[in-house]
């Protein structure tokens, strides 16, 4: 392992979450604004570059490269020139931007405090327990590959096909702290209880017992060479082939045992972000 810190150049060595860009280029969110390293340096963004607040949370690439950022007081978008924010004051349910996602689409997903709100590029539409989400705090959400919307709650997953909302039966009915989809659609859920499998038909639950550094999972990334990773609340990152459970923490290098996020550089690295 090598380690970045704020003495190579990260604002604040709290890293919410990170992604990666077509460039390699990795963002990342801190508590102290948002981070961009290109391998060499590092490049940082806060409020006196347009972020409505240097604390953010998550941080997203849409497929056109541009970057979104959620945090406490709403949403910045930066397309590599500039910032815009969005707040309530543009229509958002609720400051606090949990979660983010935009495809192909261009509509944008975020979730709040306060139920699930969408943006087409000109007004925001808000969605809550009424419209049948399973919960009203939205914390993940990921594409199901066929053009509808996966979404983590505080109580449970829901399924948006593009008109209505729906519930699937068997799977953990508290909260969901990230998503991944695979590309055959199998959804994988971080919990407090743990890494649940959904298939489409049937849930299945893997904790500590099965192999699992830590039953608090909270972040997921699926890498090139086909195994899940595991980021957990404190027992380092763990590596799924589909059969053996393997585990990095501390000990083996890893800069701490909070693991927020996990992707992969463009020359096959692997980058795990720690608090």
């Amino acid at each position: 392992f090598s380690t970045l810190n704020a003495q190579d150049g990260l604002p604040d060595p709290f890293i919410y979450a990170m992604d990666v860009d077509r460039q390699g280029v990795v963002w990342m969110a801190t508590s102290g604004g948002l981070s961009r390293y290109d391998g060499r340096t590092f490049r940082n963004f806060t409020t006196r570059e347009g972020l409505i607040l240097d604390e953010v949370q998550t941080v997203f690439l849409d497929p056109q490269g541009t970057v979104w950022c959620g945090m406490p007081f709403g949403v910045s978008r930066y397309d590599g020139h500039s910032f815009r924010n969005f707040t309530t004051e543009e229509g958002l349910v609720d400051p606090w931007a949990r979660a983010l996602f935009r495809g192909g689409d261009g509509v944008l997903w975020v979730g709040t405090q306060q139920g699930l709100s969408r943006y087409d590029g000109h007004s925001f539409r808000t969605f809550t327990a009424q419209d049948g989400l399973a919960g009203i705090t939205v914390n993940a959400l990921a594409a199901d590959g066929r053009g509808g919307l996966w979404i983590g709650t505080d109580k449970g997953l829901s399924h948006y096909d593009g008109h209505t909302f729906s519930t699937p039966g068997g799977l953990v009915k508290g909260a969901i702290n990230t998503l991944h989809v695979d590309v055959d659609g199998t959804v994988w859920l971080g919990t407090a209880g743990g890494l649940w499998r959904w298939d489409g038909q049937a849930g299945r639950n893997f904790t500590a017992r099965d192999g699992l550094a830590s039953d608090q999972v909270i972040s997921l990334f699926r890498d090139r060479q086909g195994l899940l990773w595991c980021g957990t609340y404190d027992g380092g990152a763990c590596a799924y082939d589909g059969q053996f459970w393997t585990t990095l923490d501390t000990r083996d290098g890893l800069a701490g045992n909070r693991v927020t996020g996990i992707r992969q550089g463009s020359d096959h690295t692997l980058l795990f972000a720690t608090d």
